[in-house]
């Protein structure tokens, strides 16, 4: 703690946190630009603390009381010089996640795109004649004669035999149902009584009379003496074995010759004009976009530097810290210098 002649009194940043822990927040709107991914809470805070924690912090007290005011005054002061400087910082901190290769000091991408626009037209023209004039003789002379000499025998051999066994009992069972007329008899007389005309009393002359006795009588129906009636329930049974076999064999032979043979001269004689002509024109247009694209990468080292310088200088971007550039920043806007 430094007094002055005044009565103010300047604490250090370690004097200020023992008073007050408040103070650890002053860093918090800026935590999440410069370190997003740091798994400790308030590790700005303690990170600028380890550094700087026996600065005096330009902030006068009258007394030894360090209140939410004078804190949030601090943190007010550390985000306005982020504010100040907001592209200078972003730049630093885009530049920490640069991809490249180290050892290298040549690269470019070249982008080559080219369009072709063809309107051409192909025109041939025809206007040509051709004349065959044939004048032609074909001749074809045959020297042959037809003769055919037929000396064939077709001969048949038969050697087989036709065998029947017949073996069969054909059995007939028929009821015969005849024919019947029936008779009728009644039994009496016919009996016929007249009266003289010279009496009172009747004698028989054609008087009937029966005692209701009838008598039926069947008779046979004939025709030529033979009884006629109805066949019924008629039964036929064959029995028995019926075998047919033929062995043996049929031969044709054929026997001779065959003679085929043509003689004479025969002509074909051609003869004309055959003219063949194409006129007009044949035209072909090719219209449309040909575009054609290409990508062409080179890198490597183009000599300048050696390998070994370029490992080097790779080892002084890896001692370059956005952050502490940053906290630098925010000492001379904090601190007194003594």
């Amino acid at each position: 703690m430094i007094v002055t002649n005044s009565g103010y009194a300047y604490y250090t940043l370690n004097e200020l946190y023992l008073k007050n822990s408040a103070i650890n927040t002053i860093f918090d709107d800026v935590q999440s630009i410069f370190q997003p991914e740091s798994p400790i809470q308030k590790s700005m805070f303690l990170m600028f603390k380890m550094h700087f924690g026996n600065c005096h912090i330009n902030q006068p007290k009258g007394n030894d009381i360090i209140g939410l005011d004078d804190v949030l005054e601090i943190k007010q002061k550390v985000y306005l010089h982020y504010l100040e400087n907001k592209y200078k910082y972003d730049s630093l901190i885009a530049s920490e996640h640069f991809e490249y290769n180290p050892i290298e000091n040549y690269d470019m991408t070249e982008h080559e795109e080219s369009t072709r626009t063809p309107d051409l037209s192909d025109e041939t023209t025809y206007n040509t004649t051709q004349e065959h004039t044939p004048d032609l003789e074909h001749e074809i002379t045959y020297n042959t004669e037809d003769k055919r000499t037929a000396n064939l025998n077709d001969k048949t051999t038969y050697n087989s035999t036709d065998t029947r066994t017949p073996n069969t009992t054909e059995t007939t069972n028929n009821e015969f149902k005849p024919y019947v007329k029936y008779q009728t008899v009644d039994d009496g007389e016919d009996v016929n009584s007249v009266s003289a005309y010279d009496t009172n009393g009747f004698t028989n002359n054609n008087k009937l009379e029966k005692d209701n006795t009838r008598t039926v009588t069947p008779i046979l129906t004939t025709i030529n003496n033979t009884p006629t009636g109805d066949k019924t329930n008629t039964t036929t049974t064959n029995t028995g074995t019926d075998t047919n076999k033929k062995t043996g064999s049929d031969e044709i032979d054929h026997t001779g010759t065959d003679t085929n043979k043509k003689t004479g001269t025969e002509t074909t004689t051609d003869t004309g004009t055959d003219t063949t002509t194409h006129t007009g024109s044949d035209t072909t247009t090719h219209t449309g976009t040909d575009t054609n694209e290409r990508d062409l990468t080179r890198h490597g080292n183009i000599g300048v530097m050696s390998t070994q310088q370029m490992i080097e200088q790779e080892r002084s971007v890896a001692d370059f810290s956005a952050v502490s550039i940053f906290f630098n920043g925010v000492k001379d806007i904090l601190c007194l210098i003594y």
